[in-house]
């Protein structure tokens, strides 16, 4: 299988085989090539038959003399893949195969190879052979699968350390929970919950995006890992906003990892289709 453009796509195929006649053939004597899709892909295309020829082709250019031996050299061209709009994958060539047949008639007893067939017999199959498409790995040369192979572990390398550095951060970063609570004279205020990790860090900024604001800015600052901390915040904003989520932002620094930045939405306790109407 030949891939030009480094798709992973078979854009050529090339047989290679060689051929000994068992007895002398005439010389209408032709060697079939056909790809053949055994089974088709799974698609939204509702029910497609299996072995499904897709492309044919043959050739005359082999010793019609019984013990002769030719090695055959056969392409199917980009110019036949294309043209026949065969896309195959080369992770699941298997699902093609190719079939090799002779056609034609075997020379009458007696007769040299290559003489004409008698007239009025039909031609019949004489040797039929079929071949699932390799995968890209088989026949693949050795230093090319060895390319392949280093590439592909470099490639789960590197997920696994996006998985280790993710799995890290979710340790040493701090976890900040919430909710927002009103009494019966809707006076709101926000209850935070801090769980430091692993690190030590700094709360820098907390900030209240419009429409509620903040009574009076916290006095939490330096933060040790692995300590819990609670806090009230007293809340406000206009009665006709009572509804609408409040949107904290906290802005830190943690020790390794930088600074870090979390947007943290608290659900109103006041949902009424009242205050949604005034909206």
């Amino acid at each position: 299988l030949i891939d030009l453009n480094g798709d992973d796509m078979v854009d050529e195929i090339d047989l290679s085989s060689d051929f000994t006649p068992r007895v002398n053939l005439s010389s209408d004597v032709i060697l079939n090539f056909v790809i053949v899709e055994w089974y088709p892909e799974i698609r939204n295309e509702g029910p497609r038959p299996p072995h499904t020829v897709k492309e044919w082709t043959a050739t005359a250019a082999f010793s019609k003399e019984a013990g002769n031996t030719t090695s055959i050299q056969h392409t199917f061209s980009a110019e036949h893949i294309s043209s026949a709009e065969i896309e195959i994958d080369a992770d699941d060539a298997q699902r093609f195969g190719i079939i090799a047949f002779l056609s034609g008639h075997a020379a009458p007893e007696g007769a040299v190879a290559g003489s004409n067939p008698e007239p009025g017999i039909p031609a019949v199959v004489l040797g039929l052979t079929e071949a699932d498409l390799p995968t890209m790995w088989e026949g693949t040369p050795s230093s090319e699968a060895i390319s392949r192979l280093g590439f592909l572990i470099f490639a789960l390398l590197c997920i696994g350390i996006i998985i280790i550095t993710e799995r890290q951060r979710e340790y040493a970063l701090p976890r900040i929970t919430g909710r927002l609570l009103a009494d019966e004279e809707d006076n709101f205020k926000a209850i935070l919950e801090f769980t430091i990790g692993k690190h030590n860090a700094t709360l820098e900024k907390v900030e209240v995006l419009s429409p509620w604001k903040m009574k009076k800015k916290p006095t939490l600052n330096h933060l040790k890992a692995g300590v819990e901390k609670s806090i009230e915040i007293g809340m406000k904003c206009d009665e006709k906003y009572h509804f609408r989520p409040a949107i904290i932002r906290f802005s830190m620094e943690v020790e390794t990892f930088g600074g870090w930045v979390m947007d943290l939405r608290l659900t109103s306790p006041i949902t009424s289709t009242d205050d949604l109407e005034e909206e």
